[in-house]
């Protein structure tokens, strides 16, 4: 019966110190906050509904924001501004035109981290968000009887769109990182015409290349700690 009792308490003795050594890890991972700031050059992959292309590069410019409860994974909000690129349609006596296209949209993104705690990781991102095509439109009419110049602009209603890439980082100093990524933004925009300007651009597929910078800090202190104090193993740091 003693020799029973004496498992028993061994056994929770050593359940209760497992949980402690968790409990220890989990406080010593850091919570990182991290905001991305990148630059790139995207192109449409598919082909417009109703002009033809004559440039299908855009310029790509992003702000991000991403909160890392864990190594592990993290969870994102940003901000894109892309280029669509530019269409024109036929030239005839009737005139010709050229449309300008560009969106800006909010991404939701579930980030999956690898290497995080070392020199050098990458992550696979995969989101939802809302996109606002606009357009803008410069032509000439009447071509057989003298020119006139016209222009017009529009903003549609937001579509929705879907965004996967994978990312790669290196750091540079304690706080900041190089970044570059590759991915690809699935968009559901309208066609029809916008704000009796010019059609949208449709669905579309854009896949870009991106290079920035990103800033990380530790929030545990802020949590947890009043500000500038953080308890690790019984001590407080300052």
């Amino acid at each position: 019966m003693r020799h029973l009792a004496s498992s028993r308490l061994a056994s929770a003795l050593a359940t209760a110190l497992t949980l402690v050594g968790s409990a220890s890890a989990a406080e010593d991972e850091p919570i990182t906050l991290e905001f991305d700031g990148r630059v790139g050059m995207a192109v449409r992959a598919d082909d417009p509904p109703d002009l033809a292309p004559v440039d299908r590069v855009g310029l790509d410019l992003e702000a991000a924001a991403y909160l890392a409860p864990t190594p592990s994974f993290s969870l994102g909000l940003a901000f894109q501004h892309l280029g669509l690129g530019r269409e024109r349609s036929a030239t005839s006596d009737l005139g010709t035109f050229e449309v300008s296209r560009d969106m800006n949209a909010l991404w939701a993104a579930l980030r999956l981290d690898f290497g995080a705690g070392g020199r050098a990781g990458m992550g696979i991102e995969i989101g939802p968000g809302l996109a606002w095509q606009s357009v803008d439109l410069v032509g000439v009419t009447d071509l057989a009887r003298g020119s006139t110049n016209f222009s017009c602009s529009g903003n549609d209603r937001p579509g929705l769109g879907l965004r996967a890439g994978l990312s790669g980082w290196v750091t540079a100093g304690s706080r900041f990182a190089l970044t570059a990524g590759a991915g690809a933004e699935v968009l559901s925009l309208s066609s029809d015409v916008i704000d009796a300007c010019a059609t949208g651009a449709g669905s579309t597929v854009m896949l870009g290349l991106r290079f920035g910078v990103a800033y990380r800090l530790d929030v545990r202190p802020f949590i947890s700690g009043g500000g500038r104090r953080a308890a690790r193993g019984g001590q407080v740091v300052r």
